[in-house]
């Protein structure tokens, strides 16, 4: 019989389990290193996104800014009229508003009738010295119940009387001294 020559040496059964075993290992670092890859490819991903999304709050806290800024100047003018108009304000309620006054004088002469006035002195201080001429004794009386109707309604503060005179054939002189109330525009009963 012919012997065959067997060219092949022969893999013992460690030798085997050996070649299993490195097979198994390769394909587990394989795996962790391909799971490395993958959470460093993970970790880059995050660094992008957080990247990008930093970027994009820079430009809208940029954008805010600028539109913060383009509105400085409206806010600047706007504190000086505020400043402005409290200062106006202040003026007012201390200045004595002639034109009221004399309004108010105007009106009791309405009311009373043949009256006319002479002469009206508003002073800084509220004070008021008003001077008439009335034809008879009812148009007195009618310029006191006036006078006094103004005082209860609080136009006027105080009221005396300075000086009543009557020259025969002349009309009644009436000097009276008012506390005109209202200081200014700000707080004004009357009107």
């Amino acid at each position: 019989m012919a012997q065959g020559i067997n060219l092949l040496p022969e893999i013992t059964e460690s030798e085997a389990r050996k070649e299993v075993y490195k097979k198994k290992v390769n394909v587990v670092a394989i795996a962790a290193l391909l799971a490395v890859a993958l959470i460093f490819l993970g970790l880059f991903a995050y660094q992008l996104f957080l990247q990008t999304s930093r970027s994009r709050v820079e430009r809208e806290a940029k954008n805010l800014e600028e539109q913060i800024l383009s509105q400085k100047e409206k806010e600047v003018s706007q504190r000086k009229l505020v400043d402005k108009l409290n200062q106006i304000e202040v003026l007012l309620s201390e200045a004595v508003p002639t034109a009221s006054a004399v309004a108010n004088i105007s009106s009791v002469v309405k009311k009373a009738g043949d009256t006319s006035t002479t002469s009206l002195v508003v002073k800084s201080d509220g004070d008021m010295l008003w001077g008439a001429n009335v034809n008879n004794s009812k148009g007195v009386e009618a310029v006191f119940t006036e006078l006094a109707l103004a005082e209860a309604r609080g136009v006027f503060e105080r009221m005396a009387i300075e000086s009543l005179s009557k020259d025969e054939n002349e009309p009644f002189i009436i000097t009276v001294s008012l506390d005109f109330k209202p200081r200014g525009v700000i707080g004004d009963e009357s009107q």
